[in-house]
Parts: C-alpha cells; structure tokens; sequence
C-alpha cells in the first residue's frame, strides 16, 4: 500500500490563541516519549454492533493509530478518518495504519455537519480544556442514526499513580485536564443520545512499555518501535504481565444519535 507523503492540515482558529503554548508543550514533550503501542486490542473494536465497511469512521484525537489500525483490519473496506493535533503523533498514526491523518483540534473538527457514521474517541476527552464543547462537535459531525464510543478514566476515592499533574496533584496522566469521579458524572456529558451501553474495566499498565519508553527518553535505544509487541512474539507475551492501577477505572460508553 502507498501511503501518502503529506498531511493535510486544519488551521487552529485563532480565538485559541492563549492554547497554543499548551499544544507545543503536549507535542514536543508528551508526544515524542509517549509511545503509542500497538499490541492490545482496543476494547470496543469486538463490541461494535454496526457493520463498518464502506461508513465514514472519525478517529478523534488518533495518537499513534491504535483505533484505526484495528478498525481496518476489522472492516477492511471502512472510510477512516483520524484526526489529531500533535504532527508527531499525525506520522505514527499515518506509518502504523496506512491512513491519512488530518493534523486538527478535535473541538474545531473540520467536517461537514452530519457526514459521519461512526465517531471513536479513546483516552482523550479527559485531556481536552472543554469536554462539552468537544461532545457537541461530535454530534454536529455524526449523523443521525450514527454511532459514537468514547472512552475515559474514572479516578475513584483513594485512586493513586505515581504521575502528578501541572498542579502538583496525583493523576494517572500529566495532560489530564481533569479525571471523573463517578459513572454518572461521565454520562451526563451524553444525556442527548439514546441506546446507552456503558462497559468498566480495571486499567493496568505493561511494565514493559515503560521501561521501552524510558528507554527511549534516557538514549539507552535510538528509536521506539511502535509495532513491536504486535510483531515480535516474545514481547507480546509479556503484555500479559500488568500492574493494577489502584482506585481507577476504564469507562467506555457507545451510544446512538437521534
């Protein structure tokens, strides 16, 4: 398969000025050593109770592709469309799913009112400055009738991880903007859609990608694989061995719009 040599771009607006050192910082530091690997099968991907081949699927805030790398080995014949803000993690998702990757703001998507059938968004509505504003954009681009699974963390009472947010207070991730405290509080956010199927899973992290990525970040290994415990059996393997995060959870909710 050729894969395109370009990236097609969408310009921030410009009233999102006062974002725009957050979104360097996000992509130079937290993009670069925070390699996305493929490896783990998304958890929805077996779950999905529409057939996508031939529907236009948006991948909001893509990463390194992992969504649109299982969606098209799934549904070979599914119009992709991932969408990220960082250019670094753009050429991963274009290199690990041989798709054209479209460098935007996720609250700014730049597609047509209702002219998507599909919208996958995992691990990246906690990270965004407005999760409303990034719910209606959803739904603005999705047509009627069409299909949304989004995803994010749950951080229960006495949840804790070794990462501290730019406040100094415990987060599972730096670049959270925030961590929900309940169920009930994510689902509001979908109060508008109907078919509500909300799934909980423990979160665990292999050890084995952190010290990859740390290796990588000390200069101990020149280049970070992305494919590699996909491809090399031996590191797959040790993807069975996880630590528990205590007190958090995956919530993954997959609902309709009227």
């Amino acid at each position: 398969m050729t894969v395109p040599t370009n990236l097609n771009i969408h310009l921030i607006n410009s009233n999102r000025i006062g974002s725009i050192l957050s979104i360097m910082d996000y992509e130079e530091k937290y993009s670069k050593y925070q390699v996305h690997f493929l490896g783990d099968k998304p958890g929805f991907i077996d779950c999905i109770d529409v057939d996508l081949n031939h529907k236009k699927v948006v991948d909001l805030g893509c990463g390194g592709g992992i969504n649109s790398y299982y969606i098209k080995e799934k549904y070979p014949h599914s119009q992709v469309v991932p969408i990220d803000i960082s250019h670094i993690r753009c050429l991963k998702c274009r290199e690990n799913a041989h798709t054209m990757p479209i460098k935007a703001d996720i609250l700014e998507i730049p597609l047509r009112d209702a002219s998507v059938d599909f919208v996958v968004c995992t691990m990246v509505i906690e990270h965004v400055p407005e999760d409303n504003v990034l719910v209606e954009e959803i739904s603005r681009v999705l047509k009627n009738g069409g299909t949304l699974v989004v995803t994010s963390v749950i951080k229960g009472k006495y949840a804790w991880y070794f990462r501290k947010n730019k406040d100094g207070i415990p987060a599972l991730d730096p670049t959270h903007a925030r961590e929900y405290g309940s169920v009930d509080e994510f689902k509001k956010l979908f109060i508008d859609y109907r078919n509500h199927q909300v799934v909980t899973r423990k979160i665990a992290f292999s050890p084995f990608r952190f010290l990859y990525r740390a290796a990588y970040r000390l200069g101990i290994v020149s280049s970070v694989d992305s494919k590699a415990f996909l491809t090399n059996g031996f590191l797959n393997n040790l993807l069975k061995y996880k630590i528990n995060i205590p007190g958090y959870q995956e919530i993954e909710i997959c609902c309709k719009k009227d």
